[in-house]
């Protein structure tokens, strides 16, 4: 007698539940006075926040700031442009931007934390080429000294095109 049909013997291990990508994050309100820009997001420029502040307005903050502790503050990593689109909003009167979302995330270093920012600006919106040369020269140095410690395996320019999602062609013009 033949066996019986399984959904499971077609999918194989794509039917099977697994475990969420990424770790746990928990979701907390923070006082908008709390929460301080990051000198290392000088790499990039804030630009005009007037249609997302409309949007944030509208539709409230849909994705959460990505902050770490910082001498009781806390020091944004992600979301520099929602923070500055939230705080004219707070600024302007409007008090359900008193409290923001965030998600707090300890960084065992300031490299990782620097690593972070910029792969978080990588992908979120298109860059400027001054943008873009700054951001390679930081992501350059952190995983340099990231690498020196033990903490990166291969090369560096491998690593920097990974987290960029930059060709080997574009990284070369940049490092030149």
């Amino acid at each position: 007698m033949a066996k019986g049909f399984s959904i499971d013997d077609v999918l194989g291990d794509q039917s099977k539940v697994t475990r969420p990508a990424g770790s746990r994050m928990d979701i907390v309100m923070l006082p908008i006075e709390d929460i301080v820009d990051n000198p290392e997001n000088a790499i990039y420029e804030i630009g005009d926040v007037g249609m997302l502040q409309a949007d944030i307005a509208e539709h409230g903050l849909r994705t959460p700031l990505e902050v770490t502790p910082a001498g009781g503050k806390y020091m944004l990593v992600a979301g520099h442009r929602r923070h500055t689109a939230c705080l004219g909003l707070h600024n302007g009167g409007d008090p359900r931007f008193d409290r923001l979302p965030c998600i707090v995330v300890n960084y065992d270093s300031q490299d990782e934390e620097l690593v972070a920012l910029i792969t978080s600006n990588a992908t979120a919106r298109e860059l400027t080429d001054g943008e873009r040369l700054r951001q390679y020269e930081a992501l350059k140095g952190a995983l340099t000294r990231l690498k020196a410690a033990g903490k990166v395996d291969g090369r560096v320019r491998e690593e920097l095109a990974r987290r960029t999602g930059e060709g080997s062609g574009t990284l070369a013009r940049l490092n030149a």
